[in-house]
């Protein structure tokens, strides 16, 4: 009971998940205790830079996928099928944004276009 209360006074609990270091009574206990808050002082700020490249990954979910601009992306009206952007309101259009699928969309359009013509195309019979 006496170590458990001993290391409770250090801020050494079960659930703290601190390391202890047993000397031989040459180093004193206050070194020793030195030591296990310089590692919980390094392991605190690797966790805080691993919180930090975590931030900035999803902060890049949450902006407009054309270069240069910052605004948010629409929900359902600025995701492009075609290239698989996400896209604010200025460039959710396909001509806005610079589409890679702009050309073949345009190519489908004009094929679909041209068998609608041909299908309505009435032919006069000669007299």
């Amino acid at each position: 009971m006496e170590l458990q209360s001993s290391l409770h006074s250090y801020g050494i609990t079960p659930v703290s998940n601190s390391t202890v270091y047993l000397t031989n009574g040459s180093q004193s206990d206050e070194s020793a205790v030195a030591e296990d808050a310089m590692t919980d002082v390094a392991v605190e700020v690797a966790a805080a830079e691993a919180k930090s490249k975590i931030r900035r990954k999803s902060a890049n979910k949450r902006k407009c996928s054309s270069r240069g601009c910052t605004s948010a992306p629409l929900r359902i009206v600025g995701d492009c099928s075609l290239c698989q952007g996400k896209f604010c309101s200025k460039h959710r259009l396909l001509e806005n944004h610079n589409c890679s699928g702009l050309q073949s969309c345009k190519d489908q359009m004009h094929e679909r276009n041209a068998l609608k013509l041909q299908s309505e195309q009435t032919v006069a019979s000669k007299v």
